[in-house]
C-alpha cells in the first residue's frame, strides 16, 4: 500500500508549538495532534493515523500511549465489523 500524499490534513491536526510535558530533547519539536480513522476503498480496508506533518519518532507518556493504542483497536474493531 502506498501513501496518499494528496490526502487532506484533518482540521487541528499537526503540530501544538507547546511542551507539555517539558522539551525531551534538543530533537524534541513539541506536542503534536494526532487524527485516527479507518477508511474502506473497495478491498482496502486500513485504519489510517494522520500526523500532520512528516516524522522520525513519537514519544508518549503511559496514558497517552494507552488512549493512542485504544483508539487504534476501536477503529481496527469496526473495520472487523464490516467483512
Amino acid at each position: 500500500m502506498s501513501t496518499e500524499d494528496d490526502a487532506p490534513i484533518p482540521p487541528g491536526v499537526g503540530p501544538t508549538k507547546d511542551f507539555p510535558q517539558g522539551k525531551l530533547d534538543e530533537f524534541d519539536e513539541g506536542g503534536l495532534n494526532i487524527a485516527v480513522s479507518h477508511e474502506i476503498r473497495g478491498a482496502h480496508r486500513v485504519v489510517r493515523v494522520d500526523f500532520g506533518k512528516p516524522l522520525a519518532w513519537l514519544a508518549m507518556d503511559a496514558e497517552t500511549t494507552m488512549a493512542f493504542a485504544s483508539l487504534i483497536v476501536k477503529h481496527a474493531m469496526a473495520l472487523k465489523g464490516h467483512r
